[in-house]
């Protein structure tokens, strides 16, 4: 009996021990073709590597940081910048493209929802060229603006247009009365497009 059970136990033993000797060859040649497919390099798993991961969102975040101006926390927003993705008599989408916002981070869409009341002013401005523009400048200065505290000239005209002359793929800038910064849907006091 005790033959018995010290056959069983080395069958055991030599099982475990056999168990062992191919679970670390398993784990070297995974090891060995892990560094062969390096991290910084390879493609598996259907993903990109961690470090191209972090170049991709690093390169993206300073891209972005070029083009949208930081803004100052606690400083109300009271108007966005972006291009209209559709719009109707009552409302419009707007991709906001003006505020450095991330909708998993922040909580709020990059796209909002604007309602056009019948308070809404709806301006398109149309760009001066710069003989126009600094004839105008010129004006001023002779006029005294400077010193008189005279807003100065921008370098545009607007006309009031409706709500039915807005246009997907118009860039526009929206204004409210309160901040909306994080809101994703809102009342405009002023919406602005440009050409």
């Amino acid at each position: 009996m005790d033959s018995q059970n010290s056959s069983l136990s080395r069958y055991i033993l030599v099982v475990l021990c056999v168990s062992v000797v191919l679970t670390a060859i398993v784990l070297l040649v995974l090891n060995a073709w892990v560094k062969n497919k390096s991290l910084s390099t390879g493609n598996y798993f259907g993903g990109s590597s961690y470090e191209q991961g972090y170049k991709d969102g690093y390169l993206a975040a300073r891209e972005k940081s070029k083009t949208v101006a930081p803004v100052q926390t606690g400083v109300p927003v009271l108007s966005l910048g972006g291009t209209i993705d559709s719009a109707s008599k009552k409302s419009l989408e707007l991709k906001v493209t003006s505020l450095d916002i991330n909708e998993l981070v922040d909580g709020v869409p990059e796209v909002r929802t604007v309602a056009i009341t019948s308070q809404t002013k709806i301006l398109k401005r149309t760009n001066l060229d710069p003989a126009a523009f600094s004839r105008k400048v010129d004006q001023w200065v002779k006029a005294g603006g400077a010193t008189k505290g005279l807003t100065p000239p921008v370098p545009y005209t607007e006309v009031v247009i409706s709500a039915s002359d807005l246009k997907a793929g118009m860039n526009a800038i929206v204004t409210a009365a309160e901040d909306i910064r994080l809101e994703s849907e809102f009342s405009a006091t002023q919406i602005a497009v440009t050409q």
